[in-house]
């Protein structure tokens, strides 16, 4: 019954990421091209994931109150900005540039949680996204490895979801799931803008982000 295991997917999607990122950083291929020094307090991203995966896992068996899901969603993001190169745009203040960013983080994060429920959609979406992400970052010679395996170990779990998901759904990633992809999805698109990357990232994600918008 999909309705019993809803948050399951999700658990094991953070879990899954967790334990493939380290494998693959600490792998004879990438161990020493991996490039933590490219991203400031890179680890804040991991701590802050694992903490929301953590709090939305509570939130699928015992429904949290939403304010507290807002207010720790906020606190997140916030703290995650030590894991992004700051300034993004040189022609906003920086204290109403972290103010925006969070702003979009929560609404990438919410956006993503809002299409799980149906067969296929969020991992369709999630897939289509990574795809086109890793495409960018070949068309422009990216060669960071620390972004290369985020966006390549998402891809292959949220494939392995689609699985069980569509066209008959055995599982769903609850909010435990989505929330956490979203997170990362947020952290990529925001990552590609500190890098001067802006209009095809934005297209990658705009369908579910207008979709839900519209709704």
């Amino acid at each position: 019954n999909p309705s019993n295991i809803a948050g399951e997917g999700g658990i094991v999607f953070v879990i899954s990421f967790l334990f493939f990122y380290w494998l693959l950083s600490n792998s004879k291929i990438f161990a020493n091209s991996v490039n933590f020094n490219i991203v400031p307090r890179y680890y804040i991203f991991f701590i802050s994931l694992i903490s929301l995966g953590l709090l939305s896992y509570i939130d699928d068996k015992f429904e949290l109150s939403k304010k507290i899901r807002f207010i720790f969603k906020i606190i997140f993001c916030y703290i995650s900005l030590s894991a992004l190169n700051f300034p993004i745009f040189e022609f906003i203040p920086i204290k109403l540039e972290y103010l925006i960013v969070i702003f979009v983080w929560i609404y990438i994060i919410n956006t993503t949680n809002f299409i799980d429920g149906l067969n296929g959609v969020l991992a369709s979406n999630g897939i289509t996204f990574f795809i086109g992400s890793l495409i960018i970052i070949n068309h422009f010679n990216l060669s960071d490895n620390y972004f290369i395996l985020i966006n390549f170990i998402s891809l292959v779990l949220i494939i392995s979801f689609f699985l069980f998901n569509f066209p008959k759904p055995y599982i769903f990633f609850g909010d435990t799931g989505s929330i956490s992809l979203g997170f990362i999805i947020g952290y990529v698109i925001i990552y590609f803008f500190s890098i001067d990357i802006f209009l095809p990232v934005v297209f990658l994600y705009i369908y579910p982000l207008l979709d839900v918008s519209l709704t």
